[in-house]
This record gives structure tokens, C-alpha cells and sequence, in this order.
């Protein structure tokens, strides 16, 4: 008999949270990456690769399993009914489009639909475009199993540096061990006794040494815990409402649309105005945001922008997730667009405080432990309150190719996750994509948004030649 699954094969709070919350359609968090290529793999030939990285990939070919008690999260468990076709599949163009448009056209539909929960949550689409045309793939996989940077290895593991590569070694394919409920409820006990004891471990002398400082220095003390609660209600304040008047209303509709942008410009402008890419990045959102709301003939002070901070380690490239997700009310009334960039950067600068991240962190692990009804009941209303998602995945600097096949482009959409728009900018040899996810009953006027954006990122961009 079975040990059981191992404290290893947990989701963590983070991927348990993002797995239940699929209690509400509207925060269903599945991410859509799609990958522009010169021409169509043989599908008998990509089939093959899927087969070899999922061999040495284990954790594709794992589905999750939840808790027989009910205590514990739910765990990794190796699929014994592991059928690659149902993951792999194969469709021609949709009419008259092709290249970029013909992957927004087939991804569009895929934004909310539901992946299969009792399988490996993933899928590949191969979109076949036809003698002599432009080709493309759709990787579709539920958040829980990784987040962007987690995905990059799995991206290293299909894709290659040469077009004449070789093919990775076939492994041995993966054997499931024999697991019963009792196993799964004895590994629950032990997981969950063990965590607890951690959790003491770590959180009673940061207790006790407050408790010191307090004594000692009470003066002190306090003037340090008046300034993080300001950072905390600058970065993580909570509401009921989006703060945009105008793109308050929510659906399970979705437009996708994308805007590429210069690397090498953007870094510029924000380096020209004392910030990183990053902050270029946000502020050009912002500058969108601010023109759109304009149009509207609405003006508002602020907006809540979720935003990743990642906590990996340089060397950290496994799936699951390994960031805190964050939410700035930050402000979009800032016209001069290297002022713009400035205030980002004190923003995220703040964001990235200790006592904020380690809020987030416990309020993940809170939140994952409710049951799922009552997760939705208290989590969905704040999650709708956010207006926009901008996430920033750094993708792969030099070509790539998929079995020969050069790729020509790569874009990301994440999830809305209840706000109005998410924003996903992926980079891949000097070009950045910013893949659009848009609620039409939010934004009805989806192409007036993304000419904002457009406009927006122009303004930053002009910061690196004036």
C-alpha cells in the first residue's frame, strides 16, 4: 500500500486558491498563450514532442485530487488514464484569416471556457494554416498549474534554440502508484499537523520580537506601523466596487486583442525616466486608461491595478506559482508621461514592501481553506472591484523554433479574474507582445480601448528619443 502523496506534490495556497475559485464562471483562471509560426508542424511530429516533455515534465501528466477529509489542499496525483489526444488537438484555420488573427479568432472562445478538472489541466491546439500560409499553436493551461515565469521552463522543454535541433530523449513513461482514500486521508493528517507546527515556528518570535521593540522603543515602534498600514492602504486596499465609472459592469463574454510594442524602446523610456520596464510598462497602461476614460467624460483620481509580484529565486523555474497578488489603486490622472513613470515606480516600490507581501501570503493561505461556496461569497465581489490586470512575463530573448518551424511571434492573455481588462505583456527577440483580454460589458467599445492603449504606450515611448 501507498504512502500516499507527499507534502511535495501539494498545491500550494496560491494554486489552491486559483483551483477553487473555479466555483465562480466569472474567476475562471485559465491562461492562453499562442505562438505564431512560419509554417505547421506535422501533427504526428508534435505529438511526439508533447509525449517526450511530458515523460521528462511529469507534472503534465498529473491531474489534481482533492483532500478525502476535506483539511488538507489538494495534491498532484499521476493520471493512470493519461491520453495525449485528448490534450493534443488539430483544427484547420477559421475563414478568411490567418497568422496572428486566425490564433485570436480560435483563442477568443477558449478565454472562458471550461478545461476538463478531472484531467491534467492543459491543452494544446496546433492551428493549421494551410499550403504555404502562416501557422500557430494554442497552449491553454489552468493557473494552478504555473504561472508565467513557471511556464517559461515548460516553454524551453517544447520549443528550440535551432531549427535543426534534436529531439529530447524518451524517459521511461511515468508508472501512477496504487493510492486509496485512506492513504490520501493519512498523508491530509501528517501534511496538515506538520504545517501547522511550521507555521508556529515561523510566525511566534516575529511575534515575540514585535512585542520586544514595542516595549523598548514604543515611540519607535508605532511611527514604523503607521507607515506600513499607509504602504499596505496604497497597495492592498480592499473595496466592493471597481473605481472606473465607466467600466463597472461584468459577463463571461470576452474579446482578445494584441499590441506589440520595442523592448529596447520601452527599457529606454523607462530608464529615461529614472524607472525599469516594468514601470514603463504600467505607465503607458495608465496613460491608455486615462485617454479612455477621458472619451467617456469621466475623470477619475484612481483605478485598481492588479499587479504579480514575484517571489521566485533567480533559479527558479518550476511550474506552479511563486508570486503575490497585489492591488495598487493607482493614480491616472498623471499627463506628463515621465512623471507617470516616476509615480509607478514609488508605487511598485512600496508594493514590494516585506509586511505587504507576507499579508498577501497569509490572506492566500486564509482564503484556500474555506469551503468553495463560501470562498466565492466573500471573494468575488473584491476580485470584480478590480479595474484592470497588468501582468509582465519576460519570454525568451533570442528565435525559437518548434520542429523546425520558426516562430514568429508570441503572445500571452491571462485571465480577468473579475476585472475589466487584463493586460499580459510576453517578450520573445526584442519584440514585446501585450496580449488584451477585454469584458464587453465592461468595455463594449473594445477597439476604442485598445487605440488608448496604443496611444498610451506612444506617449512612454516618445520619453526614449526626446
Amino acid at each position: 500500500m501507498s504512502a500516499g502523496p507527499s507534502h511535495g506534490d501539494r498545491l500550494s495556497d496560491l494554486d489552491a486558491l486559483l483551483w477553487h475559485l473555479e466555483v465562480d464562471p466569472a474567476l475562471r483562471s485559465s491562461v492562453l498563450v499562442g505562438v505564431e509560426l512560419a509554417h505547421a508542424p506535422e501533427p504526428d511530429a508534435l505529438a511526439d514532442r508533447l509525449e517526450r516533455v511530458s515523460r521528462a515534465m511529469p507534472r503534465l501528466r498529473h491531474r489534481v485530487v482533492a483532500s478525502p477529509l476535506g483539511i488538507a489542499a489538494p495534491h498532484w496525483e499521476l493520471d493512470a488514464d493519461f491520453d495525449l489526444d485528448y490534450h493534443l488537438r488539430v483544427i484547420g484555420p477559421p475563414p478568411r484569416t490567418g497568422g496572428r488573427h486566425a490564433l485570436v479568432a480560435v483563442a477568443e472562445p477558449l478565454a472562458t471556457d471550461v478545461l476538463d478538472l478531472a484531467r491534467p489541466p492543459w491543452q494544446m491546439i496546433l492551428v493549421e494554416g494551410g499550403a504555404g500560409q502562416p501557422a500557430g499553436v494554442l497552449f491553454r493551461f489552468h493557473h494552478a498549474l504555473s504561472d508565467g515565469v513557471g511556464a517559461l521552463a515548460l516553454a524551453a522543454a517544447i520549443f528550440d534554440l535551432e531549427a535543426d535541433a534534436p529531439a529530447p530523449p524518451m524517459l521511461p513513461r511515468p508508472e501512477p502508484p496504487e493510492v486509496g482514500d485512506l492513504d490520501r486521508a493519512r498523508a491530509d493528517l501528517d501534511y496538515e499537523l506538520r504545517r501547522g507546527l511550521a507555521l508556529a515556528a515561523r510566525t511566534l518570535p516575529r511575534w515575540a520580537k514585535g512585542v520586544g521593540d514595542a516595549l523598548g522603543a514604543p515611540e519607535e515602534t508605532a511611527r514604523g506601523a503607521v507607515g506600513r498600514l499607509r504602504r499596505l492602504a496604497q497597495v492592498a486596499t480592499p473595496g466592493l466596487a471597481p473605481l472606473s465609472p465607466v467600466m463597472t459592469r461584468r459577463s463571461l463574454g470576452t474579446r482578445l486583442d494584441v499590441m506589440t510594442v520595442p523592448l529596447a524602446q520601452l527599457r529606454a523610456a523607462g530608464a529615461c525616466a529614472g524607472g525599469t520596464l516594468n514601470d514603463a510598462y504600467l505607465a503607458g497602461v495608465l496613460g491608455g486608461l486615462r485617454r479612455y476614460h477621458d472619451k467617456h467624460g469621466a475623470w477619475p483620481d484612481a483605478l485598481r491595478v492588479g499587479i504579480p509580484v514575484s517571489h521566485r529565486s533567480d533559479h527558479d523555474a518550476e511550474l506552479g506559482n511563486a508570486f503575490v497578488p497585489l492591488r495598487l489603486r493607482a493614480g491616472i490622472q498623471v499627463a506628463d508621461p515621465a512623471h507617470r513613470v516616476a509615480a509607478v515606480h514609488h508605487l511598485v516600490a512600496g508594493a514590494r514592501a516585506e509586511p505587504v507581501i507576507e499579508l498577501a501570503r497569509s490572506a492566500a493561505a486564509l482564503a484556500q481553506r474555506l469551503p468553495a461556496v463560501a470562498l466565492g461569497g466573500v471573494l468575488s465581489p473584491l476580485l470584480r472591484a478590480t479595474d484592470v490586470i497588468a501582468s509582465n512575463v519576460a519570454g525568451s530573448p533570442v528565435p525559437l523554433y518548434l520542429l523546425g518551424a520558426a516562430v514568429e511571434g508570441m503572445v500571452a492573455w491571462g485571465p480577468r479574474s473579475g476585472a475589466a481588462v487584463n493586460l499580459t505583456m510576453l517578450g520573445h527577440a526584442g519584440e514585446l507582445a501585450v496580449g488584451i483580454n477585454i469584458d464587453p460589458s465592461a468595455v463594449p467599445d473594445a477597439d476604442t480601448l485598445v487605440a488608448c492603449l496604443r496611444a498610451g504606450f506612444d506617449e512612454v515611448l516618445g520619453l526614449a528619443s526626446g
